[in-house]
């Protein structure tokens, strides 16, 4: 007999035809041993015997299958129990991933503002200090070649362009090139998403990119490419390096933003 065929309504049906047959077999014995014999009460011995083991075994059967029974309840009721916890967990896993995703969210919201108040900080900073960009090749230039240019400030009067002054403006620059730096290293943090840094970056380009590659392009022109590309001086090669950590911070940008897609929870 299947496990199937002894579960609910049906184990139900078999103890009790069993309960009915171990009354009905055994009396119906004892009634048809006394019709047909015509025996007396005290020759009911073996009868007796009979009776009683036919109808021990079936009590015994049934006795069995209500430990069977009793088992199968055991069983479910784990299983009920163990669905129980698994849920309980399941809800508690939800519950805890929905929480880590908002404070994931607002965590990235805060970052993004004030990585953006910082651009906007910096795009001030080099509006103020575009005059480096745009006069430093000429200087460069006329330092290198000993020219001495005309200075409004004496009256027409022409004066050498010392290397003091022009490590002024390379100091300058310095101090934008650290701030740069530290707003692409919080670009690259991996807490902004790719259309992020993107909105970032072309904000960037458009206050300080624009104007390194002015000032890199006036250097070429001035000296010439390939005498700038053999022999670039401290303020072209630093301008260089910035017009290619800015290059670079777009590929990475446009390559994480390719592939991502929601950062955080479901699209509903």
């Amino acid at each position: 007999m299947s496990i199937k065929l002894l579960e609910g309504k049906n184990l139900t049906i078999v103890l009790l035809t069993m309960a009915l047959m171990a009354v009905s077999i055994p009396l119906g014995m004892l009634i048809w041993a006394l019709i047909s014999n015509g025996l007396g009460l005290t020759q009911t011995g073996q009868i007796g015997d009979t009776i009683g083991g036919t109808a021990g075994a079936l009590i015994n059967g049934i006795g069995l299958l209500l430990v069977y029974s009793s088992f199968q309840a055991q069983i479910k009721a784990n299983e009920l129990q163990n669905q129980l916890m698994q849920d309980q967990k399941n809800d508690f896993d939800r519950q805890r991933q929905e929480f880590q995703e908002t404070m994931d969210r607002q965590a990235n919201e805060s970052f993004f503002d004030l990585t953006l108040k910082i651009v906007e900080r910096f795009s001030e900073a080099v509006e103020r200090q575009q005059h480096l960009f745009l006069d430093v090749p000429s200087i460069s230039y006329r330092i290198l070649n000993d020219q001495r240019i005309t200075s409004s400030e004496r009256m027409g009067a022409t004066k050498l362009i010392g290397q003091e002054e022009f490590i002024t403006y390379q100091r300058q620059f310095f101090i934008l090139t650290e701030f740069f730096n530290v707003i692409s290293r919080r670009i690259n943090d991996t807490i902004l998403t790719g259309d992020q840094k993107l909105v970032l970056i072309d904000l960037l380009d458009v206050s300080y990119g624009a104007l390194v590659k002015t000032a890199i392009i006036k250097y070429q022109q001035i000296f010439g490419v390939g005498v700038v590309e053999k022999h670039p001086d401290d303020m072209y090669y630093n301008l260089d390096r910035q017009d290619i950590l800015l290059f670079q911070l777009r590929k990475d940008a446009e390559t994480q933003a390719a592939f991502e897609r929601i950062p955080y929870g479901n699209e509903e």
